[in-house]
């Protein structure tokens, strides 16, 4: 089977340019134009391969600046390479800071195991996902670790039946449904102390706004009922709206819309990840008319300092997640054992020092 073009890129750039016997560390690249016309391939596909070669550590790039090599990659000829177990990961996405750091922890510890890997990424296409692992399956590699793409609850999945003997392991959105080993996050819990937390804040009307069929979100949607219930306060399904559309168009006024012109309005709103809560802040922030109170939250603490408002998060650690899904892994190499049991790992919330954004808009 043929290797995607993004694939063959990225092997084309660090050949190129990171094998190449005078690269050093801090050397320029061409621009993404001119990598394109090398690679002959399209900007985005260029773009897929930088993601790539950017989440192994071997790039990264200075806005207005460039792209520079960050480290050079041990010598990939088959001599060269110790021998030992060859892993694949497929990951629904590099570019993101949460699978960075999954891969950076998947990385670290295949590399303590004396284990080659590699790489695939399938930009949330399930059908790709599954062309990833015949692939990785039919070239000898020895086991997977799949970071999937998002599936619906209690529908068929092809990890099911695909290959069934074959050592995978399912990361973070995994369901049942896969019956694969599998490592996740405590995301019922996570929903069950942030809506806790919000309620002792003096919350009454909270929003939720979930996203598709994404496990995480759901099972914080679950936890966020019964810490509802738990309170015995109602639960009022005009409250939780879906996100995906907004997401999809990057246009998040008709959905805070909808939210902010119920006759119970909401005070605070649950977001799904730390990204979409930024989104829906900025949203706010720009209206002319200003908005009225409401403090939003989000979850997986990717803040960083140059984000205009800090807000109480979860603190999931991506890194100890790869490093267990390789262990994980290796163990079930070793035992020939496949048995579809599951890992849950703790979600701690994460407290900004100085009080979150309530007031979207400062009052003059």
């Amino acid at each position: 089977m043929k290797r995607p073009a993004f694939q063959r890129s990225a092997e084309k750039i660090r050949e190129q340019f990171l094998h190449s016997g005078s690269a050093k560390i801090g050397d320029r690249l061409p621009g993404v134009q001119e990598l394109s016309r090398r690679c002959q391939v399209s900007v985005p596909t260029v773009s897929k391969a930088l993601g790539v070669l950017q989440a192994e550590g071997l790039l990264e790039t200075s806005r207005g600046a460039g792209i520079f090599i960050k480290a050079l990659p041990v010598n990939r000829s088959v001599g060269a390479l110790p021998r030992g177990r060859t892993l694949g990961f497929i990951a629904n996405a590099f570019a993101p800071s949460v699978a960075q750091k999954v891969l950076a922890g998947v990385t670290r510890t295949a590399a303590l195991h004396g284990c080659r890997l590699e790489l695939a990424m399938t930009d949330w296409d399930p059908g790709e996902e599954r062309w990833h692992l015949l692939n990785m399956a039919k070239q000898g590699l020895d086991g997977v670790i799949v970071y999937p793409s998002v599936s619906p609850e209690g529908a068929p999945h092809y990890l099911a039946d695909t290959l069934p003997d074959f050592p995978v392991v399912v990361i973070d959105l995994a369901r049942p449904e896969m019956k694969r080993p599998s490592i996740v996050f405590d995301n019922w819990k996570a929903g069950l102390d942030m809506t806790r937390h919000l309620l002792d804040a003096g919350h009454e009307n909270i929003a939720f706004i979930s996203l598709g069929d994404s496990r995480s979100v759901s099972d914080r949607l679950k936890g966020y009922r019964r810490a509802l219930a738990s309170a015995d306060k109602p639960f009022r399904e005009e409250l939780v709206v879906d996100g995906m559309q907004a997401l999809h168009d990057k246009n998040f006024g008709p959905l805070l819309d909808r939210l902010l012109a119920l006759p119970s309005r909401p005070t605070a709103i649950i977001a799904p990840y730390d990204q979409f809560a930024r989104y829906c802040l900025d949203d706010l922030d720009n209206r002319p008319e200003g908005a009225p109170p409401v403090e939003v939250v989000g979850f997986d603490n990717i803040q960083t300092d140059e984000w205009r408002h800090r807000f109480p998060t979860t603190g999931p650690d991506f890194y100890n997640l790869g490093e267990r899904a390789v262990d994980m892994l290796l163990q079930n190499i070793d035992s020939h054992c496949s048995t579809p049991t599951e890992t849950v790992l703790p979600v701690p919330l994460v407290l900004p020092e100085t009080a979150p954004t309530f007031f979207s808009k400062p009052q003059s």
